[in-house]
């Protein structure tokens, strides 16, 4: 057989098969061996931010208090949705050579209730192709139901009582990235709620309270605080 009608076959063979395992021709989602891409409010962790552009312009950077040779981004907007208005904060952290690192939005008031959020979560597990790990409030008079949900390598570390004393205090326990079911370190703590310090790899994790009338809070952030501390936050090393 000529060489040019075995290549002829050859690729015939693998459309036949392409269009067997994919009967639609539609571009697939990725395969379970990628990693997923965590990105809020369309900032992925792990991409470069160019201080140069509009995007970044509309936030206010500067150095990062609890992370040298990080610089800390911030805005806060007025936004509306169908529940009504609303203030969202969003902020984010990048290495010096502008690796996003952590990237969060906040948002008060949010206006769900105990299905909306199973809803969510479930739709984040599926774009992440990972099961989440989740975490309720507990239960108790006068406290709004929580529901916290993590994926990927994230890690959710309980504060002990000494940096809770502090939190109720009004005093900064020390550096990292806090998380709570009620948006409110200091309440949380005085109430014997808990709080987390995030910590891990590359992960997400949403976090929405609500009581009897769907108000509260929506907290979603992207994370890998392994970079905190990387080579890359030194600079370039000396010749």
């Amino acid at each position: 057989m000529p060489r040019c009608l075995q290549v002829m076959v050859c690729l015939l063979l693998g459309a036949a098969a392409a269009l067997a395992q994919n009967p639609s021709g539609r571009p697939q989602p990725e395969s379970s061996g990628q990693a997923p891409e965590y990105s809020v409010a369309g900032l992925a962790l792990g991409a470069r931010v160019k201080p140069d552009s509009p995007e970044y312009q509309g936030y206010r950077c500067g150095p990062s208090d609890q992370f040298p040779g990080f610089t800390s981004c911030r805005k806060i907007r007025q936004e509306r949705s169908a529940g009504g208005s609303f203030n969202a904060m969003y902020s984010f952290l990048h290495a010096r050579d502008g690796t996003v690192v952590y990237v969060d939005r906040y948002q008060d008031p949010a206006f769900l209730d105990a299905s909306a959020a199973e809803e969510e979560i479930r739709r984040y597990s599926d774009t992440f192709r990972d099961a989440a790990r989740i975490t309720r409030n507990p239960e108790r008079p006068g406290a709004p139901a929580g529901i916290l949900a993590a994926w990927g390598k994230i890690v959710l570390e309980p504060l002990g009582s000494e940096s809770l004393k502090a939190l109720a205090q009004g005093r900064n326990p020390g550096p990292g990235y806090l998380i709570d079911f009620i948006g409110d370190f200091a309440r949380s703590a005085k109430e014997g709620l808990p709080v987390y310090q995030i910590g891990g790899g590359a992960g997400f994790v949403w976090v929405a309270s609500f009581d009897q009338r769907s108000h509260g809070i929506l907290r979603i952030a992207a994370a890998d605080t392994s970079l905190f501390q990387s080579d890359r936050a030194r600079g370039p090393k000396e010749p």
